[in-house]
C-alpha cells in the first residue's frame, strides 16, 4: 500500500491532495472536501487538455495513434472515477453515516445522474454544507492533516530563520531540506558561500595591512572572489573589490 493512502503517513501537501482524491481511508472535514474538489477540477482540466493535445497531434501527423488514445482514455477514466467515489466517501464518514448508508447514498446519487445530474449535485451540496459528527463518530478520528502540515511547515520555517539570525547556515539548510524547499536550500547555500567569502575578504585585508601576504596569494584570492561572485550571479558592478597590496609598486 502506498504510504499516503493512510492519513497518518501523509508527509507533505502533495501527498495530502493525493490522499484526498485517491484514498478511501479515514474521514475528511468540510474544508478538506472543498480542497479536494478543486484539486479534482484541476485534474479534470489537465486531463482534458492532455486528451485534446493527443487529438491535435493525431491530426497534425495524419497518423493513427490509437494506442495513445487508449492510454489517455484509461488515465482519464481513472482520474474521473476514483475521486468521485473516494472524496465523498470520506466526507460521508465525517458526517457520521455507516458503511451501508454510505453505499446506498453513493449508488443512488450517481444512479440519479440521468435526472439532469440532480443526484451528484445534491451529494456535492450535502458534502459541502453538512456539519461533521464531532462526538461518537464510529468512523475514526477527525482529519487534521492540513493543520498538522501547516504547523510543521511553520515550525521548520521559524527554526530556519532562527538559525540564519545566528549565522548557523547548516542548521537552516537542514530545516529547509526537511521542509522540501529546494529553492530555499539553494538560496541559503549561496548565502553561506557569500558569508564565508566576506569573512575571507576581511581576513585577507587585515593580513595585507600587516604586510604578511605576497602578490601570488593576493591574485589567488582575487580570482577566487571573482569565481564566487560569478557563481552567486552578481553583476560586475556588484563584485567586491579584491584586496590590494599597498606595499607593491
Amino acid at each position: 500500500m502506498v504510504k499516503w493512502t493512510n492519513p497518518d503517513n501523509v508527509e507533505n501537501f502533495t501527498q495530502y491532495y493525493l490522499y484526498l482524491l485517491f484514498s478511501y481511508h479515514g474521514r475528511i472535514g468540510r474544508w478538506d472536501f472543498i480542497s479536494g474538489f478543486f484539486a479534482y477540477v484541476g485534474l479534470i482540466l489537465i486531463s482534458s487538455f492532455s486528451l485534446f493535445i493527443c487529438i491535435l497531434i493525431n491530426e497534425l501527423l495524419d497518423d493513427d495513434i490509437f494506442w495513445l488514445f487508449f492510454i489517455m482514455s484509461i488515465f482519464f477514466g481513472i482520474i474521473c472515477f476514483f475521486p468521485m467515489i473516494y472524496l465523498p466517501l470520506k466526507r460521508l464518514k465525517d458526517i457520521g453515516w455507516g458503511e451501508d448508508a454510505r453505499a446506498v447514498i453513493l449508488f443512488v446519487s450517481y444512479a440519479c445522474t440521468i435526472f439532469f445530474g440532480m443526484g451528484p449535485l445534491l451529494l456535492l451540496i450535502g458534502c459541502f454544507f453538512t456539519s461533521e459528527q464531532i462526538y461518537g463518530n464510529p468512523n475514526g478520528k477527525r482529519c487534521t492533516i492540513y493543520e498538522d502540515l501547516s504547523n510543521e511547515r511553520e515550525r521548520l520555517v521559524n527554526a530556519a530563520k532562527s538559525c540564519l539570525r545566528q549565522n548557523n547556515f547548516e542548521g537552516a539548510i537542514l530545516n529547509y531540506e526537511e521542509l522540501g524547499a529546494k529553492a530555499l536550500v539553494i538560496k541559503v547555500k549561496k548565502r553561506h558561500i557569500s558569508h564565508n567569502s566576506d569573512l575571507l575578504h576581511s581576513q585577507v585585508t587585515r593580513m595585507i595591512g600587516k604586510g604578511v601576504l605576497c602578490e601570488d596569494l593576493i591574485k589567488t584570492h582575487n580570482d577566487l572572489t571573482h569565481s564566487v561572485n560569478n557563481y552567486l550571479g552578481l553583476a560586475p558592478s556588484e563584485f567586491k573589490k579584491g584586496p590590494k597590496n599597498e606595499q607593491s609598486p
